[in-house]
């Protein structure tokens, strides 16, 4: 058997802390800028806190059913106007576009 993973893609070996920020929450969520060439991770605070849904544990998505979530990343340049998001375990979403508020 294979451990689990956390939502960086590391193997857990040791059984971990499940309140550690690397496990259940949103912190491996990526986008990739195309056109820029560049990879944004998620954004901490300055206690090193993510900026991103946690205790992600809980949930249960069934086939055809959704959950929200966020992450937030540094902000893009404003010539972006689409990029790939990379959700662990979900794949690579691409051309999405991009929303400013």
């Amino acid at each position: 058997d294979t451990p689990p993973a956390d939502s960086t893609g590391r193997e857990r070996t040791d059984g971990g802390d499940w309140w550690d920020q690397t496990v259940y929450s949103s912190n491996g969520v990526t986008i990739i800028d195309p056109k820029n060439q560049k990879l944004y991770k998620a954004a901490y605070a300055t206690n090193g806190d993510c900026l991103c849904s946690m205790a992600l544990n809980d949930v249960d998505v069934e086939p055809g059913e959704s959950y929200f979530f966020y992450t937030s990343f540094a902000p893009l340049p404003d010539d972006v106007e689409t990029v790939s998001v990379t959700v662990p375990g979900a794949g690579v979403f691409e051309q999405i576009p991009v929303t400013r508020r």
